[in-house]
């Protein structure tokens, strides 16, 4: 007959319970700390953060400066007489389209008012652009009142400079 000899089973002394327990929430606490603490820099890698500075700012406004005293241009020649309604259209659809391609690099410039209403950054001046289509290319060069629309002219400078604005 063979003998099976039974070991009691190994103790470990509290200390090592301890360790553990220690080490445990030590691991823990990093895996929820890390998230928190490289969150800003992973935000910033990666375009999440609004890391706008005042010279991005500044710059922003003076090309929207810029874009408008160009819009209040074309809208003092028509008052002066030096252009006609044609030439006032087609004078605020170039300028629109080139803030629009300076602003947000979509190439405005060679879009279809198709094109410019299906695209999601561009569709707020395509209602500018519409405007100044009918007149732009029509031979007399006059927009059609829309009701309650005093002059019409004047409704379509405020929009575009409301896109130059708003963008």
């Amino acid at each position: 007959m063979r003998t099976i000899y039974s070991l009691p089973p190994t103790q470990y002394g509290a200390l090592w319970a301890i360790v553990v327990v220690v080490l445990s929430a030590l691991i823990i606490g990093w895996l929820i700390a890390l998230p928190i603490l490289t969150r800003k820099r992973v935000n910033k890698q990666f375009g999440l953060v609004n890391t706008t500075t005042r010279a991005t700012l500044s710059a922003d406004q003076a090309l929207r400066e810029r874009y408008k005293a160009r819009i209040r241009a074309l809208a003092d020649k028509r008052t002066d007489g030096e252009i006609d309604d044609r030439e006032l259209h087609q004078g605020l659809s170039v300028v629109v389209r080139e803030f629009v391609t300076e602003r947000l690099g979509v190439r405005a410039e060679t879009m279809t008012l198709t094109d410019l209403l299906a695209n999601q950054r561009t569709a707020p001046m395509a209602y500018v652009i519409e405007r100044c289509y009918n007149p732009a290319f029509s031979r007399e060069g006059e927009i059609l009142a829309m009701p309650g629309e005093n002059d019409s002219r004047i409704v379509t400078i405020v929009d575009a400079l409301k896109v130059v604005d708003s963008l």
